[in-house]
C-alpha cells in the first residue's frame, strides 16, 4: 500500500474536522447508498446452505385451490376456534416447532451473519442488478426466519407487524449501515427496483396472509421468474385477492406496497389482473371498487404453534402433514410425501454441514474469490492513505533530539 505523508498544519485542522467519507456514506439516503451496480458483473452469489436449510423446513402447498375451512373442529384434527376460515388452509408452512428445538437455529443464525457480511468479501455495487435484489429478498428473508424463531411459540403476529416492532427494529449491519426490515424493504428495494412491483411478493412476513416462503433461495439469474410465480400464487388465492359482490377485496399486505400503487384503486386492480386465473379473471371485469381488508396474521406454523394440523384435512390440497419432535434432538419423525420437511433428516449433521460451508467457503467460487482479491488491491492502492503531521510539533521533536 502506498503511503502519502502531508506536513500542512492548516490541512490538519481541515481534515480533523471535516467529516470522514465512511461518515459522508452513512448520512446518505440508502437507496443511494446501495444504489450502484454493474451491469456486465459476471459475479454470481451462491445460496446453496439457505436452499439446504428451507428445502427441510417449508412444506409447499402448492396453488390455492379457493378451499374454506368447513367447520370449527374436523374429526382428526385439532384446529381451533378463531380462525380465518378463508384463508386457514392456504400458505407454505415453516416448522417452527423442529428448528426451535435442533440445532437448524444455530445454522439460521450462521446463514444470516453471513449473508449480513457478504459485503466484506465484495462491495455490493460489484455485483448486476439482479444479484443484489437476491441478495436482499435472501437476507431479509433469513433475518425474519431468525428473530421468529427467537420469539416462538407464537400464534398471531398482528401486534409485530401492526405495530411495526419487528419490523423496525435496527436487527443488522450491512456495510456499516444499521438497518431494518423495513429499510430493506422501504428504503433500499422499492427505490432501486421501481420498475418492478413483483418484488413485494419476495418479502415473507411470517403469516398466513403474507406472501408465502418457498422451498429455495433467491437466485439472481431467476429472480424475476420466482417472484412471477410468487404473485400469481398470492393473488389467485383467498388471502391474496378475492371478488364479492362487485367489490375486490385484496390483503392487508399490500398496505405495505402503495409505492409501487400510487392510484390506488386503479393501479392493484390493473396489477391484480395480470395474474388473475380462472372464474376469478371473469369476476374481475366487475368490479367496481376495491378495498384492502383481507387479514390473517395467524403464524404459518407448520404444528399450529404447538397443536397439530392434518388428518381430516390432509386431502386438501393445502392440508398439511402431521409433524411431531422426538427426543432425539430435535429430530422430526412422520413427514413423508411434502415438497419439504424434517423428515428422516439428521439434523445435527446437515446444520452442521451448512454452518462449516458458509463460514469456510463463503458465497463466491474459488475462481471468482481470486479474481475479488485483486479487486481489493486495486482499491487500496488506488484510495491509498494520508498520513497527516503538525509541522510545529515535527520541528520540536527534532530540536529535542
Amino acid at each position: 500500500m502506498f503511503r502519502f505523508t502531508t506536513v500542512l498544519t492548516t490541512v490538519l485542522i481541515f481534515v480533523c474536522s471535516a467529516p470522514s467519507l465512511a461518515q459522508q456514506d452513512q448520512e446518505q439516503p440508502l437507496a443511494q447508498a446501495f444504489g450502484g451496480f454493474k451491469w456486465n458483473s459476471q459475479f454470481e452469489v451462491a445460496y446453496d446452505d439457505i436452499d439446504q436449510l428451507l428445502a427441510m423446513t417449508v412444506v409447499n402447498t402448492g396453488m390455492s385451490d379457493r378451499s374454506r375451512l368447513k367447520s370449527e373442529q374436523t374429526i382428526g384434527t385439532r384446529m381451533t376456534s378463531g380462525r380465518n376460515k378463508a384463508t386457514a388452509l392456504e400458505a407454505n408452512r415453516f416448522y417452527f416447532e423442529g428448528v426451535k428445538k435442533s440445532d437448524l437455529k444455530l445454522a439460521l443464525t450462521k446463514i444470516r451473519e453471513s449473508l449480513e457480511n457478504l459485503p466484506q468479501e465484495m462491495p455490493l455495487s460489484e455485483l448486476n442488478k439482479k444479484e443484489q435484489l437476491a441478495y436482499w429478498l435472501n437476507l431479509y428473508n433469513m433475518t425474519l426466519l431468525e428473530q421468529l424463531v427467537k420469539r416462538y411459540p407464537l400464534h398471531s403476529l398482528d401486534d409485530e407487524i401492526e405495530d411495526e416492532g419487528l419490523l423496525d427494529a435496527k436487527l443488522i449491519t450491512v456495510a456499516g449501515h444499521p438497518l431494518s426490515l423495513n429499510d430493506i424493504q422501504q428504503r433500499i428495494v422499492y427505490p432501486n427496483f421501481a420498475e418492478k412491483p413483483n418484488v413485494i411478493y419476495g418479502f415473507y412476513q411470517g403469516y398466513i396472509g403474507s406472501p408465502s416462503l418457498h422451498p429455495a433461495a433467491f437466485k439472481g439469474a431467476t429472480v424475476y421468474k420466482q417472484l412471477e410465480k410468487r404473485a400469481e400464487e398470492f393473488i389467485n388465492s383467498n388471502r391474496g385477492a378475492q371478488v364479492d359482490d362487485e367489490i375486490l377485496e385484496v390483503s392487508q399486505y399490500y398496505r405495505q406496497a402503495t409505492f409501487y400503487f400510487p392510484q390506488l384503486q386503479d393501479d392493484l386492480k390493473r396489477h391484480i389482473a395480470i395474474y388473475a386465473k380462472g372464474q376469478f379473471e371473469y369476476d374481475l371485469r366487475n368490479v367496481e371498487k376495491v378495498e384492502i381488508e383481507i387479514e390473517d396474521y395467524t403464524l404459518a406454523d407448520l404444528t399450529g404453534s404447538g397443536r397439530q394440523i392434518g388428518g381430516g384435512v390432509a386431502s386438501n390440497q393445502a392440508g398439511m402433514l402431521d409433524a411431531v419432535v422426538n427426543g432425539s434432538g430435535g429430530q422430526a419423525a412422520g413427514m413423508a410425501g411434502a415438497d419439504g420437511g424434517l423428515g428422516a433428516q439428521n439434523v445435527g449433521v446437515v446444520s452442521q454441514t451448512m454452518q462449516t460451508r458458509t463460514a469456510d467457503f463463503g458465497r463466491f467460487t474459488p475462481e471468482q474469490a481470486e479474481i475479488l482479491r485483486k479487486i481489493r488491491e486495486k482499491q487500496e492502492i488506488a484510495a491509498g492513505s494520508v498520513e497527516i503531521k503538525d509541522i510545529d510539533k515535527e520541528k520540536k521533536e527534532k530540536s529535542e533530539n
